[in-house]
C-alpha cells in the first residue's frame, strides 16, 4: 500500500511536488471546502450581426452561444385603434406599433 500524504517526509513533499499551475484544485475553508469550479469555456472570437446593425459576441458561461441582441428602445408614441384603445411599439418587432384588437362585428337581431 502507497504511503498517506502525511507519512512522505516534507523535504521529499517539497522536492516531488508539482508546480503551482499544475497543482491538484484546492478546498477553500471559506468555502465549506468545496472545490472552486472549473474555468469557463474558450469560445471562438467571431460575432453575430444584429438586426439593428450591433455585433454581439459568445458567452463562455452559456456553452459559447451567441449574447442576445439588444432590444430596440422604442419611442413612447401610441397609435389610436378603431375601437378607441391605444397600442405602443413593440421592441421585438422593429418598434413596429402592436396590431390593434379586432373589433367584432355588431350583430343586429330584431
Amino acid at each position: 500500500m502507497a504511503p498517506t500524504l502525511a507519512e512522505i517526509p516534507g523535504s521529499f513533499r517539497a522536492r516531488w511536488s508539482l508546480p503551482s499551475h499544475l497543482s491538484a484544485p484546492r478546498r477553500p475553508r471559506y468555502n465549506n471546502c468545496e472545490f472552486f469550479p472549473c474555468p469557463s469555456a474558450i469560445c471562438t472570437q467571431e460575432t453575430h450581426q444584429c438586426p439593428d446593425g450591433t455585433h454581439v459576441g459568445r458567452d463562455s458561461n452559456n456553452n459559447c452561444e451567441f449574447f442576445p441582441c439588444p432590444s430596440l428602445i422604442c419611442t413612447k408614441d401610441a397609435k389610436q385603434c378603431a375601437d378607441g384603445s391605444f397600442v405602443g411599439r413593440d421592441s421585438n418587432n422593429n418598434c413596429e406599433f402592436f396590431p390593434c384588437p379586432v373589433v367584432a362585428a355588431k350583430s343586429s337581431f330584431c
